[in-house]
């Protein structure tokens, strides 16, 4: 016989969920290449966010960061070039999307991470940064990390992703951001758009929509420093909404919740079940 481990008693309250991971990223990077500083509110605290803050600052960006709160001076889309490895940890965010900006950088810079990270696919993002014009090395033709990358990118394009991963589309489109070039990835299907919504938050026009994202930057352009506070993680709430809906008589409320609509599927599923 199965054992409730949730009790009869009704959850009853209100959270705050821990910030979005993806979002806090984004945050950081966006705020380390705009001009002028950028503040940020609620940043998630976990380790792979603190791996992003980490290779920013050997890039040259200064960050004062306490209790979850970011100050970040841009260095207005020209990084430094690091003395040692990037070391991204396990945090595939961090390495992705890190390679997209190097690759509109004029230096050469190694992105590598632990074990397990060394063991994810990264050829998928090689391709169209290599499409670019930047040069990335790595085992098996830059299938694995240690990714070594070179740039500047010095053209625009426009690429068709194997799958629909966020990750694979905003590594080429800063990419092309940061280095005044025109890029468009289409996707099988509909992956994360947070890096589309917050390059038009800095300033930097990118159109999106159903399976595709375009970034079109003026020459020369730079995106603009801002006051910044990251929502709530909806796949940190996720566990406490089915728990609720578990229990008879429950209601629990979640404060400051991201509903970007590629980010609630889950709900959306249990909505359609009933809930």
């Amino acid at each position: 016989m199965g054992v409730n481990l949730l009790g009869d008693r009704p959850l009853r309250g209100s959270v705050r969920p821990a910030s979005d991971k993806s979002v806090s990223h984004r945050a950081l990077m966006l705020g380390a290449m705009a001009e002028g500083r950028t503040v940020v509110e609620e940043l998630n605290d976990g380790d792979d966010v603190a791996a992003t803050m980490r290779c920013l600052r050997q890039l040259g960006v200064r960050i004062q960061y306490e209790g979850h709160r970011a100050e970040i001076e841009g260095r207005a889309g020209i990084l430094r070039c690091p003395t040692g490895v990037l070391d991204c940890g396990n945090s595939g965010t961090s390495l992705r999307l890190l390679a997209g900006i190097i690759a509109s950088q004029d230096f050469t810079a190694t992105l590598d991470g632990d074990a397990s990270l060394r063991a994810r696919p990264m050829r998928r993002i090689a391709v169209p940064l290599r499409g670019l014009g930047a040069r990335v090395e790595g085992p098996d033709n830059g299938e694995h990390a240690p990714l070594i990358v070179t740039g500047p990118a010095r053209r625009g394009g426009s690429f068709s992703s194997p799958v629909a991963s966020a990750q694979i589309k905003s590594a080429a489109l800063l990419a092309g951001a940061f280095s005044s070039q025109r890029v468009r990835i289409e996707e099988p299907g509909n992956s994360r758009d947070h890096t589309e919504r917050m390059l038009n938050a800095f300033g930097m026009e990118c159109r999106h929509g159903e399976g595709f994202a375009l970034v079109d930057p003026q020459p020369g352009q730079v995106l603009e420093a801002q006051e910044l506070r990251i929502a709530a993680d909806p796949s940190a709430a996720a566990l406490l909404v089915a728990c609720a809906l578990a229990v008879p008589g429950s209601e629990v409320g979640f404060r400051e919740l991201l509903l970007n609509p590629r980010r609630i599927g889950f709900t959306d599923v249990l909505r359609r079940m009933g809930a």
